[in-house]
């Protein structure tokens, strides 16, 4: 575990690097990863976007996208924040280039619960498929 110093560092180093961010969630080239990002990431991950508040990873998962989110603070036991809402979740799925497509967030069985980080996961279904329970409107939106 790290010690309260570390933490106290990595809070301070978050928070200044967040404010070279605005709220709107923008595309990271791959070069600005970092070597030790890039080498400790999972070769699933295709994009790394960012705001000030968050940060997403777009998964290929042998053909099936995935949306993982955290926010960009930790808390006082070196944790990401807790905490991310429906509302925001759907915010960062359309930000980043998917509000046409419909997603799930899937809870486990508990045991196959795995719970390292306070991320949370969207499932991409393929272009054009929806789930046939989702929520419909029953008109189409007018712009």
């Amino acid at each position: 575990m790290e010690n309260k110093k570390q933490i106290y560092l990595a809070r301070k180093f978050l928070k200044l690097q967040n404010k070279q961010f605005g709220v709107t969630m923008q595309l990271i080239p791959r070069e600005q990863w970092g070597a030790e990002a890039e080498e400790d990431a999972p070769k699933t991950i295709k994009e790394v976007w960012r705001s000030r508040d968050y940060c997403a990873q777009i998964h290929d998962d042998a053909g099936i996208l995935r949306i993982s989110a955290c926010r960009t603070a930790i808390d006082g036991e070196g944790r990401w924040l807790d905490g991310i809402t429906w509302e925001e979740l759907q915010r960062i799925k359309n930000e980043i280039g998917f509000a046409e497509r419909e997603a799930v967030e899937i809870y486990p069985p508990k045991f196959d619960e795995v719970t390292i980080a306070n991320m949370r996961h969207l499932w991409l279904l393929p272009e054009g498929e929806r789930l046939p329970f989702s929520w419909r409107r029953e008109t189409e939106p007018t712009e």
